[in-house]
């Protein structure tokens, strides 16, 4: 939602969760706030890396009814 209201904080968020794969680019089921380990459930976990795909792909291809907007902004 950052990104497509054209918010700048979306960067920073992106970075965050960036940061918080390990060197495989897996994430854990979760991450402990304090010690950004993963703390429970898988250790490689597929949904996460399906939501950072589409965190990437939203950045370049948006839907728009029966359109595809490539690299435009929101509004």
């Amino acid at each position: 939602m950052l990104l497509r209201a054209e918010d700048p904080r979306f960067h920073e968020l992106m970075t965050t969760v960036a940061d918080l794969a390990s060197p495989t680019g897996q994430w854990p089921e979760a991450i402990h706030p304090l010690t950004h380990g993963g703390c429970m459930g898988d250790g490689q976990h597929v949904w996460a890396a399906a939501e950072w795909l589409m965190i990437v792909r939203h950045c370049f291809v948006r839907e728009e009814g029966d359109h595809l907007n490539f690299m435009s902004r929101a509004n």
